[in-house]
Order: C-alpha cells, then sequence, then structure tokens
C-alpha cells in the first residue's frame, strides 16, 4: 500500500509540473501586456486620443525606426513609420501593439524638426501638439528625416 502512496504523489508531482509550464507562459504574457499598456500610457496614449488612424490597413510603413524615443518611452528598433499627403503614420511592431493602436499624425501638429548630434550619431527631435500640450518625438533616422523635408523645414 504504502508504494502505491508513494507512485501516486510521484505522478502526481510531475502533473503538477506540467501545468506550471502553460501557467508561466500565461502569467508571462498578462505581465508583458499589463507592462506595455502602461507604457502607452505615458505619450502613445496621449497621441492616439487625438490621432488615431482611421484606417490602419491603408497606412503604408516605409521605414523601421532604429532609435526613436516618443516622450519618456524609448521604443527602440520598435516604431515603423511613414510619411503620407496627410501626416506623417507611426505604428509598433506587433509584439507591442497593446495600448498602441496605428497614429496618423498631421503635419500642422508636428514643428520643424532639430537636429543633434552627438559623437558620431545625429539625433532628429520635433515635437508633436496635443490638447494637452506636447509631445516630444526623438529619433535617429535621416531617411525619415528626407522624406519629412517635402511637409516639414528640417532645422
Amino acid at each position: 500500500m504504502a508504494s502505491f502512496v508513494n507512485a501516486l504523489f510521484r505522478s502526481m508531482n510531475k502533473l503538477n509540473l506540467l501545468w506550471m509550464i502553460p501557467a508561466f507562459f500565461v502569467g508571462f504574457g498578462t505581465f508583458w501586456c499589463f507592462i506595455i499598456k502602461v507604457l502607452s500610457l505615458l505619450a502613445w496614449g496621449r497621441l492616439a486620443g487625438e490621432y488615431l488612424a482611421s484606417d490602419p490597413a491603408g497606412l503604408p510603413v516605409q521605414f523601421r525606426i532604429a532609435r526613436a524615443k516618443l516622450g519618456v518611452v524609448s521604443y527602440n528598433g520598435v516604431i515603423k513609420a511613414g510619411a503620407l499627403p496627410q501626416g506623417l503614420a507611426l505604428r509598433v511592431a506587433w509584439l507591442f501593439q497593446v495600448g498602441h493602436p496605428p497614429l496618423l499624425i498631421p503635419w500642422q501638429a508636428l514643428a520643424p524638426i532639430r537636429t543633434r548630434k552627438i559623437l558620431w550619431t545625429t539625433y532628429y527631435s520635433t515635437t508633436i501638439q496635443v490638447s494637452s500640450g506636447q509631445v516630444d518625438f526623438q529619433f535617429s533616422d535621416p531617411e525619415l528625416v528626407q522624406a519629412l523635408r517635402s511637409w516639414l523645414r528640417v532645422e
């Protein structure tokens, strides 16, 4: 009888371990979504309140920005951008889409682009006007600057 009970407990321990694997992935996924949503509230959410893209499927992605910062949040390698006649289109990679809907920011909401060189890297920055103030947008993609020159002044 004791060997039967020992065998039963050993099999239950293995069964408990099997439940821990999917529980880990569900827990990690929930935690990831929570963190991404909280980060979106710092700047992207403010922009989404005013500049939500009406047709997200129609926004072309022309550039993946290697280094970008929106407000206080760094989006290195995550933001995809496009220059359209209507404005600047921004979206994030699929893994970061929780709380980050595609944006279409009209040109009149963007300030002129300022250039700053630190060591061997050139950074570009502008501000985006929202009803509650402004959001800083910094990036390091010279191809995007060339595409924006048609609509924005570069200083």
